[in-house]
């Protein structure tokens, strides 16, 4: 086990990568909408461009997301990545990276499907609670105004590349790679996995995100300590966003087929009880 050593850097590291994180995205927002006009004209796109002019960035961010997440993962993914490589050299537990093993593969995946059951259940309760409470109400309707973003209105092929791939795979390398690599040095790897979690779901500012988000956070640290594999909280992130964006947008307007994915979500919620001790037990190691 590696030797304990909490320092400045252990707080520093964290919050300064998850700043820079936010940075980039705002400033690859700005530079999409001062460039959108002629970009809409080599690329084809059909919007009008005047429109986005008069956003503020936040706007732009919700409502080109998908394309937005696509460019910032050419800064980040290959930045994270040289960071964790230059680690790596002095540091054999930087990343983790072994090969995921066959036995690992679906229970990561029945643990994803899972995790949306239990956001689904989740996101039924608040709705409920906003029925009596207007505050919660409020929240919800900021939530579902942002989630708006991850429709089909930009093409799926947006969608996926940059709700499903580019961003699972950034986000993975800055808090289970770099993150809670950091973390490992100073606390035990259970309380690096926890505290990982919370930062990952403050990361997302909006309340209602940061409530639900913690639970699958805390899922993908644990999988990716207990595994030893990178990959494998990779796997569970692209289908939790699969699922999360590209399904919903997919039957959207289809009530009958959008009760049947929840309901199966919910299933998988069920199956993941028995699943994660049988995780637990194969490797132990948190």
């Amino acid at each position: 086990m590696a030797t304990r050593d909490l320092r400045l850097r252990t707080f520093i590291v964290p919050l300064s990568m998850i700043l820079i994180h936010l940075l980039v995205i705002d400033i690859v927002a700005n530079l999409y909408a001062q460039s959108y006009p002629w970009l809409s004209v080599m690329a084809g796109w059909q919007k009008d461009a005047a429109g986005l002019q008069y956003q503020d960035t936040q706007s732009l961010i919700l409502n080109e997301y998908p394309r937005i997440a696509v460019f910032y993962g050419l800064i980040l993914i290959p930045l994270y990545s040289l960071i964790l490589f230059f680690r790596s050299l002095n540091r054999r537990d930087a990343i983790w990276l072994e090969k995921p093993r066959r036995r690992d593969l679906l229970p990561a995946v029945i643990v994803s499907v899972g995790l949306l059951g239990v956001t689904n259940l989740l996101f039924s309760g608040l709705l409920s609670l906003g029925e009596t409470l207007p505050f919660v109400q409020r929240l919800m309707e900021e939530y579902l105004e942002q989630a708006e973003a991850f429709s089909s209105a930009l093409g799926y092929g947006w969608l996926i590349a940059g709700i499903t791939l580019v961003a699972p795979v950034s986000e993975e390398l800055l808090f289970r790679g770099i993150i809670q690599g950091e973390l490992r040095r100073a606390m035990p790897e259970w309380l690096a996995v926890i505290t990982q979690a919370v930062l990952f779901a403050l990361f997302h500012m909006q309340a209602v995100q940061v409530l639900y988000v913690f639970l699958p956070a805390l899922a993908l640290g644990a999988m990716y300590a207990l595994t030893r594999s990178f990959w494998i909280p990779v796997l569970m992130h692209v289908v939790f966003n699969f699922l999360g964006s590209v399904v919903p947008a997919m039957v959207l307007g289809n009530d009958s087929l959008s009760q049947t994915v929840i309901w199966i979500e919910i299933g998988f919620a069920a199956i993941s009880v028995a699943v994660i001790p049988y995780l637990y037990h194969q490797h132990r190691r948190i």
